[in-house]
């Protein structure tokens, strides 16, 4: 790692932080209003916790074989929305087996009780992010690090999170945690968090295979044990069909474009991008262009992982957040909230600049992330043929794999 500059020196960019985090900290104070603005009005219904709840209240009922067929699904969602539906009648469930079973208990609440549950939940999750990022940015002053927490409070996916209840969040602080107790050597710890990545498995698969092609077997080992104890629980309570119909629920989910909640042009990855040039006519097309694309991430992080690293290297950050990047970019679905693991990677390459004092100024370009997506979602929207947090994603693995290569390990 680079050395640390002094501390008693002002820089122009160190002012710059200043001025975006007084930006950014405005429009987090707004998301807080938005979310209050939404209670009154009732508007939480509309959120993807809903389809969670509508399969948690299946398995309440005794319908938990059938949480997978889509048509029984939408009888039990009307009945739980009371006369309000969802256009086609239906915001379809496929989250694995076991996050029906641990979550399933919040079907005994009513929705909104549950939602705000929920939403309580994520507010302790919120507090474990704040405090990874300031583990992560230890050796930043003060005002940095003040200024990188707000770019991430500000970052218009984390309203989209609260505001949907999404898992997002939870998949974005066991990315941090895998990567902080790598750091660590503490791959107990690191294992866990994996593993509770599994709640949306598509978001972590190449940083899986990472630790596979790297050779990190206590982690895989303490992820596996834990997988394994998910997966049985879930069989022993479900049945092993349950799996199936997930398998085959995730398999149907691909192929809708445009129907039941599912918009392929508005996330922020290659499906999107697709979509917004062809169309959702061409979804065969798209989803097969999409595999392919996968299939050659996957190519990506075998080679990126093959050769020795170590945990706190500097190849270890630009290949982690590498890793990252190509499952989010490349990976079968990333709708707007998702995009919240995008801080991840971010967060990894500021501090990679951070530690150069060459380079230091750059990190503070970071910070204006929040108002480009700002920029890209309620202005520009896919006018471009590309929405805005999709082209920085391209153009931060560009510069990664540049950096890859420059870099000693």
């Amino acid at each position: 790692m680079y050395p640390i500059a002094s501390r008693t020196r002002a820089r122009p960019w160190q002012r710059w932080f200043a001025v975006v985090a007084a930006i950014n900290a405005g429009i987090a104070v707004s998301y807080v209003g938005l979310w209050l603005i939404s209670m009154a009005q009732g508007l939480f219904w509309r959120a993807d916790f809903t389809a969670y709840y509508t399969a948690w209240t299946m398995v309440r009922a005794g319908a938990a074989a059938q949480v997978y067929d889509f048509a029984v699904q939408a009888v039990y969602q009307q009945r739980v929305l009371g006369g309000r539906s969802f256009s086609e009648g239906l915001l379809p469930y496929v989250n694995p087996p076991h996050v029906t079973l641990f979550f399933a208990p919040l079907a005994w609440l009513t929705l909104p009780h549950a939602f705000y549950l929920w939403t309580a939940g994520q507010g302790v999750l919120l507090v474990v992010l704040i405090r990874t990022t300031l583990a992560l940015t230890a050796d930043w002053l003060s005002r940095e690090r003040l200024a990188a927490l707000c770019a991430m409070l500000a970052f218009p996916p984390l309203l989209f999170t609260l505001l949907r209840g999404s898992f997002s969040l939870l998949v974005l602080v066991a990315v941090l945690g895998l990567y902080r107790y790598q750091i660590a050597r503490r791959p107990g710890r690191a294992g866990l968090w994996l593993a509770m990545a599994s709640m949306k498995p598509q978001l972590v698969l190449l940083p899986a295979l990472a630790m596979l092609v790297g050779r990190r077997w206590r982690v895989l080992r303490t992820a596996g044990l834990a997988g394994i104890a998910c997966v049985l629980a879930a069989t022993l309570a479900f049945g092993p069909q349950s799996w199936l119909g997930f398998l085959q629920a995730v398999r149907t989910i691909d192929r809708y474009y445009g129907i039941f909640g599912i918009v392929p042009a508005t996330m922020y990855n290659l499906k999107g991008t697709l979509t917004l040039w062809l169309g959702n006519e061409q979804g065969v097309l798209i989803g097969m262009v999409s595999a392919i694309a996968f299939a050659l991430g996957v190519c990506a992080t075998l080679w990126l992982w093959r050769r020795p690293w170590a945990p706190g290297s500097n190849q270890f950050a630009l290949r982690f957040a590498q890793t990252v990047l190509l499952g989010l970019v490349l990976g079968p679905h990333l709708h707007s909230h998702d995009g919240l693991v995008l801080v991840a990677p971010v967060l990894i390459v500021a501090q990679y600049l951070y530690t150069d004092p060459a380079r230091r100024h750059l990190a503070a370009g970071f910070t204006l992330v929040p108002l480009i997506t700002l920029l890209g979602e309620f202005g520009l929207a896919g006018a471009l043929g590309i929405r805005l947090p999709t082209l920085l994603m391209i153009l931060l693995g560009l510069w990664l794999a540049r950096e890859i290569r420059r870099c000693p390990d």
